[in-house]
C-alpha cells in the first residue's frame, strides 16, 4: 500500500463549527475562527453548518412567535405576512375624469402600437428625453407626458398615417 503523501489533514472540531454556524457566522467567518478555507469546510462539514444554520433559523422563529405572543404588533404582522399570506392593501382614489382620461391614453397607445410597430420605440424615446429634461416634470412631481403633437406627426419614421412608412 502506497504512503500518503501532502499535508496532513487538520483537525477540526465538529461542534465548534456547529456551534458557530449555529449563531450565524458565515463559512468565511467559521474558517477564520478554525483556521481553514471555506472550501474545506464545505467540503468536510457541510452537514454541519447546515444543522446550525437551521438551528439559528428556529431560534429565531421561536423568538419572533414570543414577541407576537407578548402583543408585539409589528411582529404579529410581519409573521401574519409570512405564514398566512396577509398583505397591506394600497387603496388609490381617482377623479372619474382622471380614470377616463388615463383609459383614453392607453386606448390610444395601443391603437398605435397595433397600426405602427415602430411607435415603441417613439415613446421609448420620448421617455428617455423627458428623463434626462427636469423641466418636463410638473409642479406636481410627474413626468408631463406630451407635448400636444398628435400620435403620428414630428416623429422619427412616420410619415402622419401612423404606418411607419417613408
Amino acid at each position: 500500500m502506497a504512503k500518503k503523501t501532502g499535508r496532513p489533514r487538520k483537525v477540526i472540531n465538529a461542534k465548534q463549527v456547529r456551534y458557530l454556524a449555529s449563531i450565524g457566522c458565515t463559512y468565511s467567518e467559521i474558517g477564520a475562527v478554525v483556521g481553514c478555507s471555506k472550501a474545506t469546510l464545505s467540503e468536510r462539514f457541510r452537514t454541519e453548518i447546515d444543522k446550525g444554520h437551521e438551528r439559528l433559523k428556529r431560534s429565531i422563529r421561536r423568538m419572533q412567535y414570543g414577541a407576537a405572543k407578548k402583543g408585539n404588533i409589528v411582529m404579529m404582522i410581519w409573521l401574519g405576512k409570512q405564514y398566512l399570506g396577509q398583505q397591506d392593501k394600497q387603496r388609490v382614489e381617482m377623479k372619474d375624469d382622471t380614470k377616463v382620461e388615463a383609459a383614453r391614453d392607453v386606448a390610444t397607445i395601443r391603437k398605435e402600437l397595433q397600426k405602427d410597430p415602430g411607435y415603441a420605440d417613439y415613446l421609448r424615446h420620448r421617455l428617455c428625453e423627458q428623463d434626462a429634461d427636469p423641466s418636463r416634470v410638473g409642479g406636481n412631481g410627474h413626468t408631463k407626458l406630451g407635448n400636444g403633437t398628435p400620435p403620428g406627426n414630428g416623429r422619427p419614421g412616420s410619415n402622419g398615417n401612423g404606418s411607419g412608412k417613408h
